[in-house]
């Protein structure tokens, strides 16, 4: 347990000076990742550890998906084409991707340690003080039954949105049995419902879990904010999706070593991938939150609406106020 006991994850960061001039965002961005890069790997294996489940689920999900395919297909012996056609790396390839996306974003994840995971990245960002260990499972506590919620909402309605691309993948089949039934013109409607649907729903996790983790939001104002700030920033939120999509397919679809691609990936994914992800979500979302909720008084981001200002500022930030004395931490 060395790793986790080590000094360097009980001791706060420096922060940022008081009135100190702010660095250009790309290069504070990768000062950041430098400076904090131990914290970063510790983060990353702790919750990859904790929310393993979750990549298991998408592989999961992804397998019944491809079974329904090809049993509806009209295909009896899908499989065993599969296999010799030698398509089947390429099949594990999409698994592999869908799971490293679908975790790291995050739409299929344990709601209380996304949540925890959320707020030291948020730190991270704002160049706070925190522990790692002690903060996170501070705040999955805290923010535990709204993260429930919303991990088992995301995560039904992704599954149903993945299912229903699949039956619109067996229904538009020009060789399946069901060629032909449905007028192509409608087949592309459901095609872009569904995609639309499922990118948006993507979108809003940019912003759900660092938004719990900074106001005290009901469900529904949770949903509505980060639908909100998903419209307004439709097309960057869409490059940014698709951003960290090349990264991580990177090491998966071009590493053309059999089976190398694979350790990569998971060796990635043990140490930095989530954090890395988190991180660059977070500090993207964090100026246009900032902006358009934190700064904005009548942002309906309370219990209370938002009107009140006195509550609004009490529920902007759930960060613990204190002083160090002795190398402790100290709340007032």
């Amino acid at each position: 347990m060395g790793f986790f006991s080590s000094d360097k994850y009980t001791k706060p960061g420096k922060g940022i000076e008081k009135d100190g001039k702010q660095k250009r965002p790309l290069f504070r961005f990768f000062e950041i990742l430098w400076r904090k890069k131990y914290k970063f790997i510790g983060i990353n294996l702790i919750y990859v550890l904790l929310n393993i489940l979750s990549p298991v689920l998408v592989c999961g999900i992804f397998y019944v998906a491809i079974s329904l395919y090809g049993a509806f297909s009209g295909s009896a012996d899908w499989a065993v084409n599969l296999l010799e056609s030698g398509q089947i790396s390429r099949y594990f390839q999409f698994m592999l991707f869908f799971a490293v996306f679908l975790t790291s974003v995050p739409i299929f994840a344990v709601g209380p340690l996304q949540a925890g995971f959320s707020y030291i990245m948020k730190s991270f960002v704002k160049e706070e003080p925190c522990f790692l260990w002690h903060d996170f499972i501070t705040k999955s506590r805290s923010n535990r039954k709204l993260a429930w919620q919303v991990s088992l909402i995301n995560g039904i309605a992704a599954t149903v949105l993945i299912l229903n691309f699949t039956a619109y993948l067996i229904i538009s089949d020009p060789k399946g049995p069901y060629a032909g039934v449905i007028p192509g013109f409608l087949l592309f409607i459901v095609a872009f419902v569904i995609i639309a649907l499922f990118m948006i729903l993507v979108m809003m996790n940019l912003y759900m879990y660092n938004m719990m983790v900074t106001f005290k939001v009901t469900l529904r104002q949770l949903y509505k904010n980060s639908f909100i700030l998903v419209m307004m920033k439709w097309l960057p939120n869409l490059l940014m999706l698709i951003f960290e999509g090349i990264l991580i397919a990177i090491p998966i679809f071009l590493i053309f070593t059999k089976y190398f691609d694979f350790i990569v990936t998971l060796v990635l994914y043990l140490f930095i991938t989530p954090a890395f992800i988190g991180f660059l979500n977070n500090f993207y979302i964090y100026p246009t939150v900032k902006k358009y909720l934190i700064d904005n008084p009548n942002a309906d981001k309370s219990e209370n609406g938002g009107t009140d200002d006195n509550a609004a500022v009490a529920a902007e930030e759930k960060t613990s106020t204190g002083r160090f004395e002795n190398g402790m931490w100290i709340e007032d």
